[in-house]
């Protein structure tokens, strides 16, 4: 129910248009289907369909190439690099469809038929699947070799890249169509890790059969084949049985019984898919986007290398001394502090080094809920070359179990949920020896399921410029068993502007250290207008079902709609289809209520109160419709007693309450509850500079009281209710 919120404290305190992510109509405003996507969300934080829109799930086993157009590096967006010959052909290997395909020029020489991926990102790429055109539309490649890279150049100051040879075929191949090649790490790892880390592919054909692709049956269907006739092939048969080659002279010598002829179509070498079978997504990609950050506290800078996806970069720490060599070392504890943007499931994470790994750490996460202190509860997931950690029963890596010194290592842990990830780290190793420094390339991050909370928000709604009352709220979902809707509102009649400013690293930092720093080291700015929050209200409590009163103050200028859609379960998401807002004409353009006198005399001792409200006077506009009841929502077990009601005018009213008309307690429609009571009065209150006093007896037990008071009207079969709003205290 919409209404007043006055505070008693001992002492008592008073207290039909378009528009992105929704349409406003004149009784109602409508969120449908296809409205979500305008409003304010994580990016790639949720899948949008015509359904509606739920929580974005993660996989595991992802085809990393299908994607791959989804993410720049150095300004260029992965897909395909280079490719030897027919290079407007060449990004069919990677959409997917495995009746499309790229061909090498047939003209071209053998050295260069091959084709290069980009995947955009560096990921742990498990298997490599090579695809050829189905039998009937095309060969497979004669030979051929598939190369990996992690972005690292051929050599110091090289333009190519260091390559190595993830799997060949054997033999000379006429048939075979699918060829799938496990990949194995490049570094030193952990026993057991399977896979490497990959951003480029690289096809080659080594060998082919040009003319002589296939052999077909008779100068028929030879000369059917138009432009892809092959070779005709002339030989002669010993008594030995073998079959000679001769030329077209030696085949035209010979007798009959001892010639031979062979006809061709031309070889057709047809790749259709190259397929790179990775661990899952890397959530830790994308964070920026997202809203996330990312914090060094004791490094040197350079931390969001670490989840760039671009192997060549490094978070490069260096150890750091005090007086002369041998001294203590400073800064002994460390951490990387990261936060994803949203919320995961997360269940693993990969850490890949350059050069020295950290003698021990400690990784960690938490979905944001806070300590007694304030600090964020972190709950440690995994921890190498530490005896003083605790770890979960369902945590795969322990201390001491893996090596601490390997360059690749795998941290498996019980899927939690999580938004911010802690890495602590020590460069004095557990016998007190100090590693000289590291670099950390890459730390990735997996999970599954569908994200357990996506907060998403409407952009700033005005309502017009004559605002209507918000009535009640209504939507279509659908909330599996363990899942959830969290919907809430605020509103509010001025914004103000909002500036943010970036370094080059997405931290974000002052306008005054923004406008002094070099253009190279600049990052984005940014400028939104968002509420004021000297005007605007609290945001609401969450709405319980459809249908439910708003409980926002209004008429207001503008309103904003929050939803969290929340699960409990990977494998489970809600659903949100629509939303609607009921509008009405307001009673009047402002309510306002103050209650005097503003200060209990003393906690438990009935006294008297006068709650008194106004309609101000409206400058050029109307009144409204008026209202003839009011609802007080009071505090429980206050002794609250009714003395009288009096209406008239502010000025007839200022006298100690004497003036205006006065009306009894037989006199007045009166519905009492535990904690509301109901007025009904005899007339309609609607002229500016009217006012209502309502005097009433209470004891007030608590530090501070809070009254919602509302003003209603019967309008076509229901009532209109409107906030009332407190004067400044």
């Amino acid at each position: 129910m919409n209404g007043m919120r006055l505070m008693l404290i001992v002492p008592v305190l008073c207290a039909t248009a378009w528009a992105q992510g929704y349409r406003l109509e004149q009784n109602q405003l409508i969120v449908a289907e296809s409205d979500w996507s305008e409003w304010d969300f994580p990016t790639g934080a949720l899948d949008l369909s015509s359904e509606g829109v739920r929580p974005h799930f993660v996989k595991r086993h992802i085809n990393a190439a299908l994607n791959a157009g989804d993410f720049v590096h150095e300004k260029t967006s992965g897909g395909i690099r280079r490719a030897g010959t027919n290079l407007d052909e060449a990004a069919r290997v990677m959409d997917g469809a495995d009746s499309t395909y790229w061909e090498p020029d047939l003209d071209a020489p053998l050295r260069q038929w091959w084709v290069e991926l980009d995947l955009g990102r560096v990921v742990w790429a498990e298997k490599i699947v090579v695809k050829f055109a189905a039998e009937g539309a095309g060969d497979p490649f004669l030979q051929f070799k598939v190369l990996t890279s992690n972005g690292d150049e051929a050599f110091q100051g090289s333009q190519s890249l260091d390559y190595r040879v993830a799997g060949r075929s054997e033999g000379l191949n006429k048939t075979r169509r699918v060829f799938e090649y496990d990949l194995r790490p490049s570094q030193k790892a952990d026993p057991g890790i399977k896979g490497d880390l990959v951003q480029y592919v690289q096809i080659v054909a080594t060998g082919s059969d040009g003319r002589r692709g296939a052999q077909v049956n008779g100068e028929a269907q030879w000369d059917a084949l138009g432009a892809a006739q092959g070779d005709v092939v002339y030989f002669r048969r010993e008594s030995s049985g073998v079959e000679r080659e001769v030329s077209k002279a030696e085949y035209d010598a010979i007798s009959e019984e001892l010639r031979g002829i062979r006809y061709y179509r031309m070889e057709q070498p047809r790749l259709a898919e190259v397929e790179v079978w990775t661990v899952g997504e890397n959530i830790s990609l994308g964070w920026k986007d997202r809203g996330g950050s990312i914090d060094a506290f004791g490094g040197v800078g350079g931390q969001s290398n670490v989840v760039d996806g671009n192997y060549t970069t490094a978070w490069n720490v260096e150890t750091s001394f005090s007086g002369a060599a041998g001294a203590q070392v400073k800064n002994r504890d460390r951490n990387l502090l990261f936060d994803l943007g949203t919320w995961y499931w997360v269940d693993r994470t990969f850490i890949v080094y350059g050069f020295n790994v950290f003698p021990n750490y400690i990784l960690s996460l938490s979905d944001g809920s806070l300590a007694p202190d304030g600090s964020r509860v972190f709950n440690a997931v995994a921890a190498r070359g530490r005896d003083d950690v605790s770890l979960g029963s369902d945590a795969f890596v322990r201390a001491g179990v893996l090596p601490a010194d390997t360059e690749m290592q795998d941290n498996e842990f019980s899927p939690i949920k999580g938004r911010y990830f802690r890495f602590d780290y020590r460069l004095i190793d557990a016998k007190g020896r100090v590693t000289w420094g590291s670099d950390i390339r890459q730390l990735l991050l997996f999970g599954y399921g569908f994200l357990p909370q996506v907060n998403l928000q409407t952009p700033v709604i005005e309502l017009g410029a004559n605002p209507r009352i918000l009535s009640t709220i209504s939507w279509a979902a659908e909330t599996p068993l363990g899942t959830r809707l969290q919907i809430r509102t605020r509103t509010g009649n001025r914004l103000t502007e909002d500036k943010h400013f970036y370094n080059k690293q997405g931290v974000e930092v002052t306008e005054e250290e923004y406008r002094k720093m070099l253009s190279f080291v600049r990052g984005d700015s940014t400028v939104a207008f968002v509420p004021d929050e000297s005007d605007w209200s609290p945001w609401s409590q969450f709405y319980e079902r459809p249908g439910d009163a708003i409980t926002s103050p209004s008429p207001r200028r503008y309103i904003l709609i929050e939803v969290a859609l929340v699960s409990d379960d990977p494998d489970r998401s809600a659903l949100l289809k629509s939303l609607q807002i009921g509008l009405r004409d307001p009673l009047a353009h402002q309510i306002v209520g103050e209650i005097s006198p503003r200060r209990a005399q003393q906690s438990g001792l009935s006294e008297e109160f006068k709650l008194s409200l106004n309609i101000p006077p409206n400058e050029g506009g109307a009144s409204g419709i008026g209202f003839d009841q009011m609802l007080l929502e009071v505090p429980p077990s206050i002794g609250f007693e009714l003395v009288d009601v009096r209406v008239g005018s502010a000025s007839d009213l200022a006298a100690d309450g004497d003036g205006g008309r006065a009306y009894g307690v037989d006199d007045l429609e009166i519905t009492t509850r535990a904690d509301t009571l109901s007025i009904h009065l005899p007339e309609v209150v609607r002229a500016s500079g009217s006012q209502v006093d309502v005097r009433f007896k209470g004891k007030f037990y608590l530090a501070s009281n809070a009254f919602l008071v509302s003003v209603g009207m019967d309008r076509d079969d229901s009532t209109v209710w409107q906030r009332v709003d407190a004067t400044a205290a």
